[in-house]
């Protein structure tokens, strides 16, 4: 009996014991099985979120794709994974080198162009820095994350540190000076950077090329974040009176600006912004964004920075982006030079109306030297580089501000030049417009003067065709690498527009010495060229010491709608021949590659 009894014992021991086995094993699994689901989703069954708000990938070793919707008509660009950088100091640290941009290398769109592309893309990415390409008379500044505001800035142990410095506000540096900013610093500026007279900006150091970003600060960061009163959508407080770009991880997510109220968002990454209340609204299903993302910069309506009325400026091998107004904006500034420099998501910002703006490098309204080379430029809303303005006639203005743009007061612009204009060997990819000029109507202003003999706001007197005199003379468009026009962010844009050349409103027809020789133009969206010549102004336009256009090379294919040139007399090209003779009416002597 006793024995039996001791043998019960034993199996009810070795019961227990199993069950308390399987129960801390099934515990076990199940709070990895917790751990696991919680990693990929949130309380809400919202997958994308871990409790360190680390995106999360199922496959890390595919490469993403971005679906871009255009009106019925999607694409999915691939683009290489990305090594996301840690969240970054104000005045910032070393980013990771993928925060450059998309790799736009990878695109189904793509012609015959990668590799060329590629290896641009590198070298402009890899150029020495500036004391070594350009030969400085006066004093040079130095500028570095690690530096610090009562520093003299006159060597890299001296370096100022902030924008704010007494360097910059105080306008220390006179003409013939450069100012350095250290290799993989990053600055951050909402207000526009303002160049002075004669100035040579640019590199010093070793690493990615110094950064000035347009966006305050990276907002990936749950506190600044909190949940409205629409599901899926977020808030945050953006002092500014617009924002044109929101983007996420370096370009994950580049957001599609709604302008139709809260209710209008819907999809991941749709964004909207009160102006009166200075407030964002995102929407977002992976939860907080501030979690969700490691990075998140948003663009403004401010330029990165600003060349207006001073002369003889050099940019060089700066990383300028994430702005919703300008890259670099120039107005009345002959002689500036900018070399080798990365500038992208750039743009989006309202105009008037519902009208969106935002320009790489814009020129404004005359000029007399103007060179842009060796430098990478994508992700532009509109333009990537232009140059535009239009006749001014200015009278008495009390202000000297005009439906967002800046007139001289009590000036007289009547015989505008576009001179010694040059594009050299630059890497263009992903923007609406790659190469965009026009120069736009007569604008006659006046004003009164009241009893105490004070200008008041004038009146607009017309705006007809061109009568005072407007001059080209020493443009020159050679060896740039142009790509993918209209497959970038700005693709969300109403007219869905993707030229390579875009020429808007006002004849060519007074030019001399102007060239568009040795580039290639890689798919574009819609028209390779957008050129609004009228009645015989194309045959008066070409010929001997005028437009020479010639030994450039074309990648399309059949798009949405099917168009080659948007020239006169043109009509849609459905293949490859009918395109070629498309192309030889602007072209002398064309190289044409077809993409079934």
């Amino acid at each position: 009996m006793k024995r039996a009894l001791a043998l019960l014992i034993a199996v009810l021991m070795v019961v227990l014991c199993c069950a308390c086995g399987e129960s801390e094993d099934s515990s076990s699994s199940s709070s990895s099985k917790k751990k696991t689901a919680k990693k990929g989703s949130n309380e809400n069954n919202t997958p994308g979120t871990s409790e360190t708000g680390d995106v999360d990938i199922a496959d890390a070793g595919r490469v993403p794709t971005v679906t871009v919707d255009s009106g019925g008509f999607q694409d999915s660009i691939a683009i290489d994974a990305f090594s996301y950088p840690q969240v970054e100091p104000e005045y910032g640290t070393q980013p990771s080198t993928l925060d450059t941009a998309w790799d736009a290398s990878a695109s189904k769109k793509t012609g015959g162009t990668d590799a060329k592309a590629a290896a641009r893309r590198e070298a402009i990415t890899n150029t020495a820095n500036t004391l070594d390409l350009y030969k400085i008379k006066g004093r040079v500044y130095y500028v570095s994350p690690n530096g610090n505001d009562s520093n003299s800035g006159l060597s890299p142990s001296q370096a100022v540190r902030t924008l704010d410095s007494e360097l910059f506000t105080m306008h220390k540096a006179k003409p013939g000076d450069a100012i350095l900013f250290e290799r993989n610093g990053v600055w951050r500026t909402t207000n526009a950077f303002s160049c002075d007279e004669g100035i040579t900006y640019g590199s010093y150091g070793t690493g990615l090329k110094p950064a000035i970003y347009g966006s305050a600060r990276n907002y990936a960061n749950s506190e600044y974040w909190t949940p409205s009163n629409r599901q899926n959508v977020w808030k945050i407080t953006v002092v500014d009176e617009d924002v044109g770009i929101v983007v996420c991880n370096h370009g994950e997510i580049v957001g599609t600006k709604r302008l139709n109220g809260v209710v209008t968002l819907e999809q991941n990454g749709d964004f909207y912004f009160n102006t009166k209340q200075d407030t964002m609204y995102f929407y977002c299903d992976k939860g907080n964004p501030g979690k969700a993302f490691k990075d998140i910069e948003i663009g403004v309506h401010k330029a990165i920075i600003n060349v207006t009325n001073v002369s003889n400026v050099t940019i060089d091998n700066l990383r300028l982006k994430y702005t919703g107004y300008m890259g670099i904006n120039m107005r009345d500034a002959d002689n500036s030079v900018v070399t080798n420099c990365e500038i992208g998501f750039v743009g989006g910002c309202i105009q008037s109306g519902t009208l969106r703006y935002g320009n790489g490098i814009q020129m404004w309204n005359e000029v007399d030297g103007h060179r842009i080379e060796n430098c990478w430029i994508y992700q532009v809303y509109d333009a990537a580089v232009t140059w535009q303005g239009d006749n001014t006639y200015v009278q008495g203005f009390s202000t000297s501000k005009h439906d967002m743009n800046w007139w001289r007061e009590n000036a007289r612009n009547s015989n505008v030049q576009y001179k010694n204009i040059s594009y050299l060997n630059n890497l263009i990819e992903l923007s609406t417009y790659s190469i965009e000029f026009w120069h736009g109507a007569d604008t006659h202003f006046t004003g009164k003067k009241d009893a105490n003999g004070q200008w008041s706001n004038g009146s607009w007197v017309d705006d007809s065709p061109t009568k005072w005199s407007v001059r080209i003379e020493n443009f020159i468009v050679q060896n740039n690498i142009c790509r993918l026009a209209g497959y970038g962010w700005g693709r969300q844009r109403p007219d869905h527009m993707g030229n390579h050349i875009c020429v808007w409103r006002r004849p060519l027809t007074n030019v001399q010495n102007c060239k568009i020789i040795n580039n290639t133009f890689d798919m574009s969206d819609s028209y390779i060229v957008y050129w609004q010549f009228s009645g015989g102004e194309s045959a008066k336009a070409k010929g001997a010491d005028k437009w020479l256009i010639t030994n450039n090379t074309y990648y399309q294919g059949k798009n949405k709608f099917n168009q080659g040139m948007n020239y006169p007399g043109m009509q849609n090209a459905s293949n490859r021949d009918e395109l070629l003779s498309q192309i030889q009416a602007f072209d002398d002597n064309p190289t044409l590659y077809w993409i079934s």
